[in-house]
């Protein structure tokens, strides 16, 4: 394991993830991420709950992304830009879902 692996798996262990997100590392979070985006072009049907914790998964992404390696994110950028692209494609602006307190705390952005 390279320390950059170490570094993805310590982040992920720190956020609370465990078994196939943990395991997975980057790859696996870029593939959840693709599930979710298709959930949400095909008309999400879980609660508002559940999807405030799957998109959260988009900003532990975001805040992965720059532990890894370059070899580590050079085959997985397109696919991610992908996933990005497709989710922008089928939802729209909004006020944060989290509640401003919420969003001003975590730093949130419309753009983040």
């Amino acid at each position: 394991m390279t320390d950059t692996d170490d570094a993805v798996r310590a982040f992920l262990e720190e956020r609370g993830l465990e078994g196939d997100l943990l395991e997975g590392g980057l790859a696996g979070l870029i593939e959840r991420w693709e599930e979710i985006v298709s959930q949400v072009e095909r008309g999400y049907e879980l609660t508002i709950d559940d999807y405030l914790n799957d998109v959260d998964l988009r900003d532990i992404l975001e805040a992965v992304w720059p532990l890894a390696s370059d070899e580590q994110r050079r085959p997985l950028r397109a696919r991610r830009e992908l996933a990005d692209n497709r989710y922008r494609a089928v939802t729209q602006d909004c006020p944060p879902l989290w509640g401003e307190a919420v969003t001003e705390e975590m730093g949130f952005t419309r753009e983040k």
